[in-house]
């Protein structure tokens, strides 16, 4: 689930009172190159969407009217985090693939998929880092024509192939060693199963739209087995203490919280002063990865960190923000 931006400035109606009318709206990134913006006039504001289109050149669209006198109905008025969601539809729109004529592709399938992704606003950030392996070798292959054992050759492959480095755009990619121990290549082997996944996820949603007749060839490949065991290994309290002295000051209630709880650092960048009960101890995760609530009983230790994080502040207010008082970014950019 995409992550919602909040602005102190819009996030309410009555928040939004207080900014003067004009004719310039006031804008926010919610996404890389698309910006939310709130159009404030004598009577009330609209929402509207600015993409970025390159060259330092904008679009910019209306998307509804805010909920500043009326109720929001989901079409026609919206709150602030409707309309992050209508924007972001509106920018994955614009960059959908553009249909072709000739052979379909598993480079198109993939295109697809991963715009699919982005508008039922589910994370495509690991789709598109993994593609890449895919597109290697089976990109160009249409998918009518793709047989199983093409796939298996592919995926064996995969698991061969040494841990990719980050690398910068352009240059040429860089590979970690490729080990030889028996760790290493269940890493690899689990690592192949996974872009596997992505691989049928893909062919999949290009069999539901029709762009296939048949589904059979991909459904024979199996994945490697027994290689998703995971290595339990627990933090000793001397280890904890040390992790938590070298953090950042501000980032240091992230991680003593992650250390309480278990929870993602998504989650708990989400966290608000609602979610965390101090008459019965719990902390409620209401968008964890699985899109479940769920209810985190916390230890002495943590209720008393968590009173000092919520001591002051109001219900809806950001339990752990940067040093600038600012929502965390993603745990790539760490934005401030």
């Amino acid at each position: 689930m995409v992550e919602k931006v909040r602005d102190r400035k819009m996030d309410t109606p009555n928040a939004r009172k207080a900014l003067p009318a004009r004719g310039k709206p006031y804008y926010r990134t919610i996404a890389k190159g698309l910006h939310l913006g709130y159009r404030k006039g004598q009577t009330g504001g609209r929402w509207v969407a600015r993409h970025y289109i390159g060259g330092q050149d904008y679009v910019v669209e209306t998307i509804a009217d805010a909920d500043d006198k009326l109720e929001a109905n989901g079409t026609t008025v919206l709150t602030f985090s409707q309309a992050q969601d209508r924007a972001r539809q509106l920018q994955a729109d614009r960059h959908a693939p553009t249909p072709k004529a000739g052979p379909y592709t598993v480079n198109d399938a993939l295109d697809a998929y991963v715009h699919w992704m982005e508008g039922k606003r589910k994370s495509a950030r690991d789709t598109k880092w993994r593609r890449k392996l895919i597109e290697a070798e089976l990109g160009d292959k249409e998918v009518a024509k793709l047989t199983a054992d093409e796939i298996r050759k592919w995926h064996r492959k995969v698991s061969e192939t040494p841990p990719r480095l980050r690398t910068k755009e352009g240059e040429q990619q860089r590979y970690r060693d490729l080990g030889t121990d028996s760790a290493s290549i269940r890493q690899r082997r689990a690592t192949a199963n996974r872009v596997l996944t992505i691989l049928k996820a893909a062919l999949n949603y290009a069999w539901r739209e029709g762009k296939v007749d048949s589904d059979k060839e991909w459904r024979r490949v199996e994945p490697f087995e027994d290689v998703e065991t995971a290595r339990v290994r627990y933090l000793s309290i001397a280890e904890a203490k040390r992790l938590v002295n070298a953090c950042e000051p501000d980032f240091r209630s992230i991680v003593q919280a992650a250390l309480q709880t278990g929870a993602r650092y998504g989650e708990l960048a989400r966290l608000t002063v609602a979610d965390f009960n101090s008459d019965v101890g719990t902390l409620t995760i209401g968008e964890s990865k699985s899109g479940e609530v769920r209810h985190v009983v916390l230890t002495e230790e943590g209720k008393k960190l968590f009173g000092q994080l919520a001591s002051g502040k109001e219900g809806t207010a950001l339990l752990m923000t940067n040093a600038a008082g600012n929502p965390w970014g993603s745990l790539t950019s760490r934005g401030r």
